[in-house]
């Protein structure tokens, strides 16, 4: 990825971001689709939340240059982390948090 994670995407504020790395294998459990295109592996998942929002939603990156393509939508921050380990294995243990969970 180039440089760091920008704090907000799309309006969002930025909670967190994991960079899929080689060991992430991805386990095939959803398949994005953009365009009528099957998106391969990411690059990098985010964790954001809009303002005055209590729901979270999972960006999916796709080239080194941060730009979102695809999302999830998760009631709660707990599932949001539970998306980036269904998708990719043990991703959750590459989390960079912006803003710690209390």
């Amino acid at each position: 990825m180039k440089g760091k994670c920008p704090k907000e995407i799309g309006g969002a504020d930025v909670i967190a971001y994991a960079v899929v790395k080689t060991e992430n294998l991805h386990k095939g459990n959803t398949k994005q689709i953009v365009a009528g295109r099957i998106m391969g592996v990411a690059t990098a998942m985010i964790i954001a939340q809009y303002e005055g929002d209590s729901a979270y939603y999972v960006f999916g990156c796709y080239s080194d240059e941060w730009a979102t393509e695809t999302d999830t939508w998760h009631e709660d921050l707990e599932d949001a982390i539970e998306q980036l380990d269904w998708e990719y294995e043990n991703l959750s243990k590459n989390i960079v948090w912006y803003v710690k969970p209390q």
